[in-house]
């Protein structure tokens, strides 16, 4: 499940790379015309060769500064897609979330959880677990929960937030720490990830998976995995 989650991450980071490398070549072709046009400044502009070039080159500039300006555009909207810090975020939106083993096995609601199923929006990257959770309330009408991993968790070094828009799996890790009612932050000598959803949408649902398949919110899954997560 986590490596569905990362997989997505590392398709946007693509497709940020991407639009980046093929945006940055707007740039240059720009710059080269910028100093071709340096060098025409000093070109006899009553010569009909030379004043049509010139004429030539300022209609392609304009192209490309149009161009050029709707690619930062697009950059900055990618950019805040990736990562919509909230500076102006007040209060802790998190605590309307609770780890979504509460509403599976209570005994288990303060270890390690990964989740898969049906992610809403792209992943987000460098975001506190509050600036997650406002990601998630701004979707009102999609987003149930959150898969967050702290920064530094296992080999990787920043935050990571992917919205759910259903819960389908999740697998839980006992072997972290003396107790269960120890916090995450007790469990290790680094962070680990939780998932949580919304406890407006499942106060009272017991998302326990349920083999008849009459309950269409409870999970497919409840894996428990015996070990502590890497």
């Amino acid at each position: 499940m986590s490596s569905d989650a990362f997989q997505l991450a590392k398709v946007f980071a693509g497709e940020l790379q991407h639009t980046t490398e093929e945006h940055g070549k707007l740039g240059s072709k720009l710059q080269a015309n910028v100093d071709i046009s340096a060098k025409l400044a000093f070109a006899n502009m009553l010569d009909h060769q030379a004043n049509v070039r010139a004429q030539d080159l300022t209609a392609t500039m304009v192209k490309q500064t149009t161009d050029a300006e709707a690619a930062v555009e697009e950059l900055t909207a990618l950019s805040k897609t990736a990562s919509p810090v909230n500076k102006d975020l007040t209060g802790s939106p998190s605590k309307q979330y609770y780890s979504i083993m509460y509403f599976v096995d209570k005994a288990f609601q303060s270890i390690p959880s990964t989740c898969g199923g049906d992610v809403d929006k792209k992943p987000m990257v460098g975001l506190s677990v509050d600036e997650c959770a406002s990601a998630c309330d701004n979707e009102v009408l999609t987003c149930v929960g959150y898969s967050y991993y702290p920064e530094n968790t296992g080999t990787d070094t920043s935050s990571f937030c992917f919205l759910f828009s259903r819960f389908k799996q999740v697998t839980y890790y006992s072997d972290c720490g003396k107790s269960f009612l120890q916090q995450p932050a007790d469990l290790s000598e680094r962070p680990h990830p939780t998932c949580y959803a919304k406890l407006s949408d499942f106060a009272t649902t017991d998302l326990k998976p349920d083999p008849s398949g009459k309950c269409t919110t409870c999970l497919e899954s409840a894996t428990k995995a015996d070990r502590c997560y890497k």
